[in-house]
């Protein structure tokens, strides 16, 4: 769960820390391309690297407050004996987290991609069929 203010502000950094990796690759090329002179590289790149360690410490303090939210949320249903179900787990970062915080159940990307019903109900009948103990053949008197 996330509190949409702080996940809003946390995709706003992702992509302006994307956006710094594109003008950063799109200068290289105008000054390999002899469009800019080493002068201007050398100061945009000061100001890009600037602008990314700005949001890098930006966005770790969303984490910081994200993970407050988190953990209070697991809290409050643990207190109130309730199974704990994150969803959205996209990295293994967030994954181990979330293990740390002994939540009950998770789901996300990064467990299994989103499937259409069919393929669903196909991959659980394989899975209780693979689950099943095989059965062996009768033994004969002797």
């Amino acid at each position: 769960m996330r509190s949409p203010r702080w996940s809003r502000r946390r995709e706003f950094l992702t992509r302006k820390l994307a956006k710094a990796e594109t003008e950063r690759r799109k200068l290289l090329d105008a000054y390999y391309a002899g469009a800019i002179d080493v002068t201007t590289l050398k100061a945009e790149q000061a100001r890009i690297a600037a602008d990314v360690r700005g949001a890098e410490e930006c966005l770790a303090a969303v984490d910081a407050h994200l993970a407050i939210i988190v953990h209070t949320l697991i809290q409050l249903g643990k207190d109130l004996a309730l199974t704990t179900l994150a969803e959205g787990i996209q990295t293994k970062r967030q994954m181990d987290h979330l293990r740390g915080e002994h939540v009950n159940e998770a789901q996300g990307f990064l467990l299994a991609k989103p499937l259409v019903p069919a393929s669903f109900q196909t991959q659980i009948l394989d899975a209780t069929l693979r689950a099943r103990p095989a059965h062996s053949s009768p033994r004969s008197a002797s």
